[in-house]
């Protein structure tokens, strides 16, 4: 309870963030050179609230930022905060993709996409995913784990234990331990 008062005090003090345009999701590269899109919100199937702690790592560094995730039948809204600040918003609807990042972030070297597409490779529901893949990729189910792969190379794993997720990135070299603190 502690972490979420200070998320809310955190929420109350946002300061200037840079907003940019409401624009329609563009395909990403999902692995060297294999286009995917993003699935409809609706795509999810029912509705989800959930407030995490979420240690990233890459590049030898890792940060603690508290996550909130939203998802309803028309919207994803994801809000990422760190050091009692704000550091990304991000609304994706029919309408598509707003986006608000701290001065702080590099916004030119964080593409949302990527953000939301590993949020629906953590929850969305497989076929969902598979749908939404170039051919050659795949995206399976291996008991508590979630596998996408190109071929028979591990391109991503979200491991689920309780209210702990591990999310790895094999071939970006990132990974997340998302510890969920309220549903």
């Amino acid at each position: 309870m502690k972490r979420f008062a200070r998320f809310l005090l955190a929420v109350a003090f946002l300061g200037g963030c840079n907003t940019y345009k409401l624009s329609q999701p563009k395909e990403f590269y999902v692995s060297e050179g294999a286009m995917a899109r993003l699935l409809p919100p609706s795509a999810y199937n029912g509705e989800l609230s959930a407030v995490q702690e979420i240690r990233s790592f890459y590049g030898g560094t890792e940060r603690v930022m508290t996550g909130i995730v939203k998802i309803f039948p028309s919207s994803m809204q994801v809000i990422v905060l760190a050091d009692m600040a704000r550091i990304m918003t991000l609304n994706y609807t029919s309408a598509g993709i707003k986006c608000e990042f701290s001065p702080l972030v590099p916004a030119s070297k964080l593409e949302p996409e990527y953000v939301l597409f590993d949020i629906q490779l953590t929850y969305f529901p497989v076929d969902a995913i598979n749908s939404a893949l170039p051919e050659g990729m795949s995206f399976r189910e291996e008991g508590a784990i979630r596998v996408l792969y190109r071929g028979e190379n591990k391109i991503a794993s979200i491991a689920k234990n309780g209210g702990t997720i591990e999310f790895v990135n094999y071939e970006r070299s990132y990974s997340y331990k998302i510890i969920q603190l309220e549903n």
